[in-house]
């Protein structure tokens, strides 16, 4: 990765063990969009790396909408 005249530039994403309030978080999260979206939203999944048990993850929840 380059930027102006020849600098580099790194980027790196912090992972972090399993906070156990991330479940929590989604599922408030989660009434807040269906509370949103009304019947516009049939599901609201609690989907990628905060979503499985032990594994690091960055600090952001990722959700799935059908």
């Amino acid at each position: 990765m380059g930027g102006r005249h020849g600098e580099i530039r790194s980027r790196i994403d912090c992972c972090l063990r399993l906070d156990p309030n991330w479940p929590t978080l989604f599922e408030q999260e989660r009434t807040r969009i269906k509370n949103a979206l009304g019947s516009f939203v049939l599901a609201v999944e609690h989907i990628g790396s905060t979503a499985v048990p032990d594994l690091p993850s960055k600090p952001s929840s990722t959700c799935w909408l059908a």
